[in-house]
């Protein structure tokens, strides 16, 4: 964690790769930059131990006792405890190859004697083939001897916990640091600890990819010491990951993704707790607001082609339903599309009798949506209602006030209701945002400076509510178990929390068939339109 009042480092939130010693990083064997396995284990004890297993391999390969079988042991692999083992690989038919650890002790002579060893020029000596099985013997006792004194849970490290932040650092930046300055501030509070102990954030880029947040996920489940994961803006990689994280209790905390899946999967324990929009209450918002409120009848839907797209459309299709409103069309984009491609269906909407666009997206398909609408005829032009995905970029950089003052061009978009300049005068935001000009001297000087504000505030609020169950939850030691602890404390919280948004009263309870929003801790109620103001600020609509 950040120091109280030391700057954020300017490559703070950089994935670590796998294998590369950064400080607080860990390699792709289990080994930590402090020389720890993932689950405390010295990495000295198992370089030992593994290099007198390798010799005693050395010696039963050449003795012909195990050639051609399936048998290829990992000694001490750091595997998550929680799960089974997978099985073991078997040799190549080449023969058995030993890689030995870069750590492992080297014999000396002196240690062993010299009728052990062979000369091999001058200065250089190698173990005698018949000595290796004396040598292995040793140094695996030896290492053996010392693992049986090795405690990891009173290790000094053992104490220490670990949130991990699997979010999108590369095509939507914003939204990233924003959860990170929210999930920061409001540990500092506690002086950066959870239930007692000492915590640490470590911040994984997925970059919007599902394949490389499932192996952010695989990480978390070989580390001892992780206890949640927060998401960030997309929903996608969690949605193609729910069986995954339910299955293998990945605690989730969802500060952003607004998939109504995502908090709703068919098991009996739900591991995912949102505090965000809910996609099943979003197209509602949007459509009441875009029907009752400003007066439109015919809307077109313009989808990002993902589940998160999917799921808008059912909800806002259903919303329009119940206001006796239908969408004159559908239509869906991949991301990356070129403005030109954007322009013909801007146009190609307009013409089939859209009088409002209902947008699905985030922020870099968001900016070329709406570059594109202010270069297309004038005649042509729709207001658009849009998702709260484009307002985790910096589009209101790059779509500025000069381009939104464009005659015709019309931006709403959706938000949750609290907001730092809509409401100065709250005193838990102006305590909050104080403690985060502190705590990131430089980059937040004001509340103009969080460019995604709802990232921050529900990150924050989401901590909160964490702090508040690791304070009921009796940690046992035992990652696994104190995963299933906590989960039943966030859906067990009977006090009040004061929040940014709200007072939350018992945010969370157990997930059944009767109980669709068990998971979700903010409501209809709590959710609001929204437009940019001159400095790109968010405004709330409150009219």
């Amino acid at each position: 964690m950040l120091p109280h009042g030391a700057p954020a480092h300017p490559d703070h939130g950089a994935e670590f790769v796998a294998g590369e010693r950064r400080r607080g990083s860990v390699s792709g064997d289990g080994s930590s930059s402090d020389g720890t396995c993932r689950y405390g284990l010295p990495e000295q004890v198992r370089g030992l131990v593994s290099l007198g297993f390798a010799l005693a391999l050395r010696q039963a390969y050449t003795e012909n006792s195990w050639r051609g079988t399936s048998f290829a042991p990992r000694l001490f692999s750091c595997r998550h405890p929680c799960r089974h083992p997978r099985e073991s690989v078997p040799p190549s038919s080449a023969g058995a190859r030993l890689h030995l650890p870069s750590t492992a002790l080297q014999p000396k002579r002196a240690l062993l004697g010299p009728t052990m060893w062979a000369r091999q020029g001058p200065g250089r000596f190698f173990l005698k083939e018949s000595s290796m099985h004396i040598v292995a013997a040793i140094l695996g006792a030896f290492g053996l001897l010392l693992l049986s004194s090795f405690d990891p849970v009173n290790n000094a490290a053992a104490g220490k916990l670990r949130i991990y932040l699997d979010a999108d650092r590369t095509g939507v930046v914003e939204s990233g640091k924003a959860i990170e300055w929210g999930i920061r501030t409001a540990l500092s509070e506690v002086q950066d600890r959870l239930g007692g102990h000492e915590v640490e954030l470590v911040i994984r880029d997925h970059r919007g990819n599902t394949r490389r947040s499932t192996k952010h996920l695989e990480e978390y489940l070989e580390d001892k010491h992780a206890l949640v994961v927060f998401s960030g803006l997309h929903s996608p990689p969690l949605l193609a990951n729910l069986a995954m994280i339910n299955e293998e209790q990945i605690l989730v905390l969802d500060p952003w993704a607004a998939a109504g899946p995502i908090t709703r999967h068919p098991t009996r324990e739900n591991w995912i707790f949102r505090l965000s929009i809910d996609d099943t209450k979003a197209g509602r918002v949007i459509s009441q607001h875009a029907i009752l409120r400003r007066g439109h009848r015919a809307p077109a839907l313009l989808l990002e082609k993902t589940g998160w797209g999917k799921s808008n459309e059912r909800t806002m299709t259903a919303a329009l339903k119940d206001l006796k409103a239908d969408a004159v069309s559908t239509t869906w984009f991949n991301w990356g599309l070129t403005e030109e491609s954007a322009r013909i269906i801007l146009r190609d909407l307009a013409r089939s009798g859209a009088d409002v666009i209902f947008f699905v997206g985030n922020a870099p398909e968001g900016k070329t949506f709406a570059r594109a609408m202010t270069t297309i005829e004038r005649n042509l032009r729709r207001p658009i209602c849009s998702h709260w995905g484009i307002t985790g970029g910096d589009f209101p950089e790059v779509i500025g006030a000069d381009l939104r003052a464009t005659e015709g061009f019309s931006l709403e978009f959706l938000q949750t209701s609290f907001s730092f300049l809509d409401q100065p005068d709250d005193e838990k935001g102006k305590e909050v945002l104080a403690r985060a000009k502190l705590l990131f001297p430089g980059l937040i000087e004001d509340a103009y400076d969080i460019k995604a504000p709802t990232g921050f505030i529900h990150a924050y609020d989401l901590t909160l509510l964490l702090v508040a169950a690791a304070n009921k939850t009796e940690f046992s030691g035992d990652i696994c178990k104190d995963r299933r602890r906590l989960r039943l404390a966030l859906e067990d919280l009977d006090k009040p929390i004061h929040g940014l948004i709200k007072t939350y009263k018992r945010p969370f309870c157990a997930s059944d068939e009767d109980h669709p929003d068990a998971h979700e801790a903010l409501h209809i109620e709590d959710l609001v339109m929204a437009h940019y103001g001159e400095r790109g600020e968010i405004i709330v609509i409150r009219d």
